[in-house]
């Protein structure tokens, strides 16, 4: 939802992400940097921001092609990070 999550529940997250291990993490375009920053503060994971519902992209035929494209780019440049 759009309330901004307790304490309580970043650390139950936190402690889930520690679990999983992940190289990389996605945030959304709207998601607060100072929020994923502290969610991830000390942990080696590379943080990328992916346009998933193609807000930067103009509107037409190739909408969802470009939409697919910018993602895999996305992706693989997070992946490659590490």
């Amino acid at each position: 939802d759009e309330q901004a999550p307790s304490a309580g529940q970043l650390a139950e997250l936190r402690e889930h992400v520690q679990e999983l291990g992940p190289i990389c993490v996605f945030a959304e375009l709207e998601a607060s940097e100072r929020m994923v920053n502290g969610l991830l503060e000390g942990m080696d994971i590379h943080v990328a921001t992916a346009d998933q519902l193609g807000a930067k992209i103009e509107p037409g035929p190739a909408f969802y092609t470009t939409l697919m494209r910018d993602l895999g780019i996305d992706f693989g440049a997070c992946l490659d990070e590490r």
